[in-house]
């Protein structure tokens, strides 16, 4: 019966022990998982940090944009009031003339 009991014994021990490897091995490919994602919350935090930054760029060249397309939209309506001074006084010499 002792026999019996030391075989039991080290049955159970021998497996505990491919239990207690199994799970090191998990444990193991979990800590691996886990920096991969560490990497990637820092590449995708490195990313938004890029494209925030990129964003306000783009909102200063819009802002600098309108200002340049309200400038050029002031300069042709002052054109075309001297285009329209132009033309009426050379209509108002030419009647005058004949």
């Amino acid at each position: 019966m002792a026999e019996q009991f030391k075989e039991r014994r080290s049955n159970g021990t021998g497996e505990l022990r491919a239990a207690t490897t199994d799970l090191q091995g998990i444990v193991s490919d979990l800590r691996v998982a886990v920096g991969e994602l560490k990497v990637t919350v820092s590449n995708l935090s490195e990313r938004d940090r890029d494209d925030r930054a990129n964003a306000v760029n783009v909102a200063a060249d819009v802002t600098m944009l309108k200002l340049w397309q309200a400038r050029i939209k002031g300069q042709l309506a002052l054109v075309y009031l001297l285009l329209g001074a132009l033309l009426g006084l050379m209509g108002h010499v030419l009647k005058i003339l004949p």
